[in-house]
Order: structure tokens, then C-alpha cells, then sequence
């Protein structure tokens, strides 16, 4: 499934509050990565890797015509557009000046020494680009989704799907994906209480809790133990898990791993449980309290897919 870009304004001066507000009037999304007017990541080789990649992204965006959440961070304002092209943003210490369009990967002929700052980023269509409110979209305002320190990468966490149907003032589309982590550990707990209608979240294993998501046990408080891992996806993301899970294996009597039927891997150790997210969503959609806990969490209601 399609990946959103996202651009974060968060650190370094592009997280100031003036040009963020000029920036979301314009129509930029931007980042600094040294005072030079270039698209091109050759040019950053004496930096980091993590200044080519998000460098190379801005033209990525343009060239793959690719749905972009922007967040101004110290505004907490998000919008949703695509690109027209990709762009120098000048500034002094208190304005941003115009943009200079160049071509993908390109640069601009400009005075570095005359400017206090020389943004790259990208040009959004203003006519067709929108803000969404936490009420349009509580997913994309939930900052345990947000990718952590990046600038400009794709929004692996957040399929284009639910950023098309904010975009389009739709509903989140009701469906697994849709979920947030917190609300995958809310249904996950919901699915293990209608399997063993006596399990009750604990926290036993006082500070190895930190290691998986949920500790709990069946039945009395020296019952059997369960403990169960979540994550919304990725071959390594559910490595990791594995590898939490299987150093439990002898204190364990239920062994749990929650992720997307499309990250099960071929081999899952015997002592683990696989349940794929979907089959989590399925089950409770099928009962009417935790149907109308999911149709709460997501804002939505039966009447609208029948409609």
C-alpha cells in the first residue's frame, strides 16, 4: 500500500514560529541542512547521511507526485497537498523571501552571504493544498506516529489512504490500518479478554515490563502468565518483537504477537501466537460492544458504508 511523504518542521531554524507562519501561508514545506542553495544530495557529502536522504526527498515528492502531511510544528498545524516543484527558500533573520523553483535534484545561482538562512523545500499548490483540524484526523496528529527525527522521508506509519480520505473530508477509512498504536493495544487487550474472558492486565514482572506491551495473567494472581507484543508493521519491526517474545518463552505460559497479516513472517517460533491485526479488527467488529468501541475510535459509523 502507498506511503504519504511527510516533512516535519521541528528542528533547527525552520522551527521558528515566523517563518513556520509564513511558511504555511505560502504554501512551503521546508528544511536547512547548511547554507547552500542545492537539491542535490552529492552536494552534502561532507554531512550526514540522514542530510541526503531527506534532501533527496524533496525531489522524490515532486517526481512521484506523492501525497505530503506537512507538520508545522511549533503551530501544531498540519496540512495535506502535493507538490508543484521543488524549491530555494531565501531568508533574512525575520522573513522569508520568495521562493526560487528549480528542477529536481537542481540548484539556484544565489549569494548565500546575502541571506541569514537558505531553505530547500518544496512548492505546494495553494489552490488545491488544505489544513485538517485533530477532529478530521486524530491519526495524523497523534505524535507516537509521527516519524521520529526525520525532516523529509515517507510516513511509513500512516497508509495514503486514510491522508486521501482526510484530504477529502472522508471518513477514516474503517479498517484495521486505520488504528493507531494506542488503539491496536486497546483492541488487542479487548481480543485477549474475549479469548480468556478471565485475563486481567498486570504488571508482575515489575520493571521488565518496559520490554513488551502488555504482561497480564489468566484467572487468579498466580495464574498462567501472558504477555503480548504489538506493532503496526515492517519485517524488522516484527523481528524485533519476535526476539522480545522469545526471551520469555520459559516464563511465559501464552506467548502473543499483534501485527498486519502482510508482516507475518514465514517462520514464527512454535511457543508464539501469531494474530494478524485484521483478524483482531474482524472479531470485534463482530460483537456490539467493541464495535461501537471501534466505530468510536475511528469516528465512524455502520450507516456510512451502507449509504
Amino acid at each position: 500500500m502507498s506511503k504519504p511523504a511527510w516533512i516535519n518542521h521541528a528542528s533547527g531554524p525552520v522551527s521558528r514560529k515566523h517563518y513556520n507562519e509564513q511558511a504555511i501561508d505560502r504554501g512551503y514545506g521546508m528544511l536547512h541542512w547548511e547554507n547552500i542553495a542545492s537539491a542535490d544530495p552529492t552536494d552534502y557529502d561532507d554531512k550526514t547521511s540522514k542530510a541526503q536522504r531527506e534532501i533527496r526527498k524533496l525531489s522524490e515528492i515532486v517526481e512521484n507526485d506523492q501525497f505530503t502531511v506537512t507538520f508545522y510544528n511549533p503551530l501544531s498545524r498540519i496540512t495535506i497537498g502535493k507538490a508543484e516543484s521543488v524549491c530555494i527558500i531565501p531568508a533574512t533573520d525575520s522573513a522569508l523571501q520568495d521562493y526560487i523553483e528549480i528542477k529536481p535534484y537542481g540548484t539556484a545561482d544565489i549569494d548565500a552571504d546575502e541571506y541569514k538562512w537558505i531553505f530547500k523545500g518544496v512548492k505546494f499548490d495553494e489552490t488545491t493544498t488544505i489544513e485538517v483540524s485533530p477532529t478530521d484526523a486524530p491519526p495524523l496528529f497523534d505524535t507516537d506516529l509521527h516519524p521520529p527525527h526525520w525532516s523529509a522521508c515517507n510516513w511509513n506509519q500512516i497508509d495514503e489512504e486514510i491522508v486521501e480520505a482526510a484530504y477529502r473530508g472522508e471518513p477514516i477509512p474503517y479498517v484495521a490500518s486505520s488504528l493507531t498504536p494506542t488503539q491496536v493495544e486497546v483492541c488487542a487487550e479487548e481480543y485477549l479478554r474475549s479469548m480468556f474472558p478471565s485475563f486481567r492486565r498486570t504488571s508482575t514482572l515489575g520493571g521488565e515490563q518496559k520490554d513488551v506491551d502488555v504482561i497480564g495473567h489468566i484467572g487468579p494472581n498466580h495464574g498462567p502468565v501472558l504477555i503480548a507484543e504489538m506493532t503496526g508493521g515492517g519485517s524488522s519491526n516484527v523481528k524485533d518483537r519476535i526476539e522480545r517474545l522469545t526471551k520469555y518463552q520459559d516464563r511465559s505460559d501464552h506467548l502473543y504477537l499483534f501485527a498486519p497479516s502482510d508482516s507475518q513472517p514465514d517462520s514464527v517460533p512454535d511457543a508464539i501466537n501469531f494474530v494478524a491485526l485484521e483478524e483482531v479488527f474482524d472479531h470485534l467488529d463482530g460483537n456490539q460492544r467493541t464495535e461501537s468501541m471501534l466505530s468510536e475510535m475511528l469516528m465512524h459509523s455502520k450507516n456510512q458504508e451502507e449509504q
